[in-house]
């Protein structure tokens, strides 16, 4: 059997050394947490544009462009608005109250379930909650509570 075009540059994985394996399994999820990062990026775009791509609302051309429920879809937009930001069509900058995880989510770092745990913790905080990490040079998320 030959090795995919994308397979790992040692060759193939029944090859590679346990270390090796566990790199590539290391790789191989930032790759997926990266793309989940970049698609929350390029729906922020269509937030931004206001662009429907002639369907009733965004979050159904999001379900039926990338295959996902009606759930999947609204989730995603929320994480896009929460975790990346926008701008009105009017120019107006939303920003982004989830910025340093959403940051997070582009390089990599986070995957969709703890975007998912974050965005719903955070969101859940009761109204007492400080709006400002105690700690100045702290890396609130969202300046919302404890650092993370």
């Amino acid at each position: 059997m030959n090795a995919p075009a994308d397979a790992p540059a040692g060759g193939e994985l029944w090859q590679l050394t346990g270390e090796e394996l566990r790199d590539e399994l290391r790789s191989a999820e930032r790759v997926l947490n990266r793309a989940f990062g970049r698609s929350l990026q390029v729906i922020s775009e269509f937030l931004a544009r206001g662009d429907t791509c002639g369907y009733s609302s965004f979050r159904r051309y999001v379900q039926d462009a990338v295959n996902l429920t009606d759930t999947d879809a609204r989730h995603r937009i929320t994480y896009a608005q929460a975790l990346i930001g926008t701008r009105t069509v009017t120019g107006t900058v939303m920003p982004a109250p989830l910025a340093e995880t959403g940051r997070a989510v582009v390089e990599g770092v986070v995957s969709p379930k703890q975007v998912e745990q974050i965005h719903n913790t955070l969101t859940d905080l009761p109204d007492w909650t400080p709006r400002r990490s105690p700690d100045p040079g702290g890396a609130g998320l969202g300046g919302r509570g404890a650092a993370v």
